[in-house]
């Protein structure tokens, strides 16, 4: 069928277009569909190869209006001209893989929207906050031993050497 294309005329391209714009709209006009607004919520962002890269995420704050970056350990706030640029290619080879999209009454006050926590069975749930406690206390641990270790640095002639450095 794509040979088939270039041969059509301009007109019967414009119909074509046409006729698939028509039926791109009727598969959203399902009333059962347009009962909630949907909003943008997070951007699911790729940067590298097809089999090789990095992976990161930009979720919106729908309470304050700010987007933030999560980043392996890293999360900061982003402005949506960058999360924009990067969502569309913006940036090297950066560009959006994956648009999640939440109804937009999930995030008024008092929304009577299930969240997503509550579907998640009890014992996943403790589970789950089990494991982030143990990882709260590896990062605490970490931040802990990382600030001692830089807080000691001493003087040694022209050089500074830092305590956690073993000498044989």
């Amino acid at each position: 069928m794509q040979t088939y294309l270039f041969y059509l005329s301009i007109v019967e391209l414009q119909e074509r277009i046409e006729q698939l714009k028509a039926k791109r709209h009727s598969l959203f006009a399902v009333s059962e569909l347009q009962k909630h607004k949907y909003v943008l919520h997070a951007i699911l962002i790729h940067d590298g190869e097809a089999g090789m890269g990095h992976y990161w995420a930009f979720i919106h704050d729908h309470a304050t209006g700010i987007w933030r970056r999560f980043n392996d350990t890293n999360v900061s706030v982003e402005t949506e001209d960058n999360v924009i640029a990067e969502s569309y290619g913006g940036k090297g080879t950066a560009s959006a893989y994956c648009l999640v999209y939440a109804r937009a009454d999930a995030f008024q006050q008092g929304s009577s929207v299930q969240r997503s926590v509550d579907l998640v069975p009890t014992a996943l749930q403790s589970f789950i906050g089990e494991d982030n406690d143990k990882f709260e206390a590896e990062m605490q641990k970490w931040t802990e031993t990382t600030a001692s270790a830089t807080a000691s640095v001493q003087p040694f002639g022209m050089f500074i050497m830092r305590s956690f450095i073993l000498f044989y």
